[in-house]
């Protein structure tokens, strides 16, 4: 279609091309290289790169990263897509990756959307061979096709998927904060009986029922005494809650055998 565009013929020239063969062992303050499975849901897991020597990398110097490329897996994720930013400049790249280096009229951005969507998947997907461990061959993911847009309108596609990502993103941080913030909330009251040892522990102490449940306020809020005193002027609504939910909670442990000491009843 003439609308559409071969990438072998969107290059600044540099053919499309695999990395490193054979990269010998794993070199302490070395060159560190990408791989297959290094590739995921768009981005480099940069944590689990691994390196190789200044020798070796120094053979496949076509494939040291400047930033801005495309690359793709080969082997390990195939069809898994990423574009390398100035953190990864000096870096390369294993035989299971393929590079991309876009000339001016399309952004890498764009490449990589493309590719991801379900017709780029689509068109990846018919490349992969092996009835086990799928394979893209580089000759075959140089007759992919993407879209012959102007870089005006690639770069307003991308402003819009990039903002989807970026709220994507937060919502996913969002989400295992919560997560993270509720499994601390069940181990302090049902593994740990913060609640529970805070109100037994004030009783030993000859404190007051009412000072007993006082501190197992403390404990369920994370607020001190004074947090306490100003939540109840400002918010009795809330104070109320927080006073009801710790009266729940009981003030003394039983021993049950094969379990230890647990709250009563």
């Amino acid at each position: 279609m003439s609308n559409q565009i071969e990438l072998s013929n969107i290059t600044d020239g540099t053919p499309i091309s695999y990395g490193v063969v054979q990269p010998g062992e794993e070199v302490l303050n070395g060159i560190k290289f990408i791989r297959g499975g290094d590739i995921s849901n768009g981005k480099i897991l940069f944590e689990q790169l691994r390196t190789i020597s200044n020798e070796v990398s120094n053979k496949y110097r076509r494939t040291l990263l400047k930033g801005n490329e495309v690359l793709i897996s080969l082997v390990g994720n195939p069809g898994e897509v990423a574009v390398t930013t100035k953190e990864f400049i000096g870096f390369n790249i294993a035989r299971q990756v393929g590079l991309i280096r876009p000339n001016n009229s399309f952004n890498p951005y764009f490449i990589m959307y493309y590719l991801i969507s379900p017709n780029g998947k689509k068109q990846l997907n018919s490349f992969s061979l092996g009835s086990v461990q799928k394979v893209i061959n580089l000759k075959d993911l140089k007759k992919v096709k993407i879209p012959k847009l102007s870089i005006d309108i690639q770069n307003k596609i991308i402003d819009k998927l990039k903002t989807l990502d970026e709220k994507i993103e937060l919502n996913t941080q969002i989400n295992q904060t919560l997560e993270n913030i509720t499994q601390a909330i069940f181990k302090s009251w049902f593994i740990d009986f913060d609640p529970v040892r805070a109100k037994a522990t004030a009783l030993a102490d000859g404190l007051t029922p009412a000072q007993a449940e006082r501190a197992a306020m403390s404990v369920i809020s994370g607020k001190n005494a004074a947090e306490l005193d100003r939540l109840q002027t400002e918010n009795p609504d809330q104070y109320h809650q927080l006073q009801q939910l710790a009266a729940t909670f009981p003030s003394e442990f039983e021993e049950v055998e094969g379990f230890g000491d647990v709250p009563r009843g």
